[in-house]
């Protein structure tokens, strides 16, 4: 009797032993969990302030120096710098975020919406198609849509993929070829187009009427309100300071309009693991 005693004590032993592994899984499963929900609504906060204070920041930038955005930037983009205590800086970098296609034209109407519903469905098809490198490699292409913003493209953004379905999509796509030869080869420079360089070029070309005239510039534009911001944050000014970075798509008031009514708004906003200080288009 006695060694049937031990012989049922020792699988109750490991029973017990393994309800109690599971227990502690369980419960440390759950410490993990609560801690990583804390952990979220914590940078939830902190997103949410440090987006309202860029916000506030980009306003007081905008009233000070004016909205015309792209001549203010420095070459990698740079907007300005903030230092902080502590040792840290927070830079904020800028770039035209307008170069392509809004691909719901719900909202749009008159000479604008049909001329980008058929640059749309041309890009849909040309789009998918893929393209090759001199090994035979695919290649990455730019992207041509985008979901937020107004319909006009930005044409110091604008790849010539987009540029020239806008020109196929026009009444005259053999003259609208012509200025958006012009306008990629004055987007090239260094110092980006103005609304008035643009003006300039569409007279340049004789061969479009004043209402096609009217047709493109209904959809292009060297005066873009849509921008993506990059916030790089840097604890400590050694080499191996901790940087995070931020980014967010962020619309301005029109040229000329300042910064009244709602001023910048802040359309969404991620966290950037790794990547380059400047924005990426």
């Amino acid at each position: 009797m006695r060694g049937l005693r031990r012989a049922f004590a020792l699988p109750l032993v490991i029973l017990l032993a393994l309800v109690a592994t599971l227990a502690g899984t369980l419960l440390l499963e759950l410490q993990t969990n609560t801690t990583s929900a804390v952990n979220r609504q914590t940078k939830v906060y902190e997103d949410h302030h440090l987006a309202a204070g860029i916000r506030e920041l980009l306003d007081q930038w905008l009233l000070t120096g004016g909205t015309n955005i792209a001549e203010r930037l420095e070459e990698d983009g740079l907007a300005f710098t903030l230092d902080l205590p502590r040792g840290r800086t927070i830079r904020v970098y800028l770039e035209d975020a307008q170069g392509t296609i809004l691909r719901d034209l719900s909202s749009v109407g008159g000479p604008a919406a049909r001329l980008l519903s058929r640059a749309v469905e041309h890009l849909e098809f040309t789009a998918a198609a893929p393209t090759y490198g001199p090994d035979g490699e695919v290649l990455d292409r730019p992207a041509v849509f985008r979901t937020l913003g107004p319909p006009q493209v930005s044409v110091n953004a604008a790849s010539e993929q987009v540029l020239d379905a806008i020109a196929d999509a026009s009444d005259n796509p053999a003259a609208a070829r012509s200025l958006m030869r012009h306008i990629r080869a004055r987007a090239g420079r260094a110092t980006p187009l103005t609304q008035e360089d643009l003006t300039s070029l569409y007279a340049n070309v004789v061969n479009l009427s004043d209402a096609e005239k009217r047709q493109l510039s209904s959809v292009l534009t060297a005066q873009p309100v849509l921008w993506r911001m990059v916030i790089e944050t840097r604890h400590g000014s050694l080499s191996t300071a901790k940087v995070e970075r931020s980014a967010a798509l962020i619309q301005v008031p029109p040229s000329g309009q300042g910064v009244a009514g709602n001023g910048v708004i802040i359309l969404n906003w991620e966290d950037v693991e790794e990547g380059p200080r400047r924005p990426i288009r």
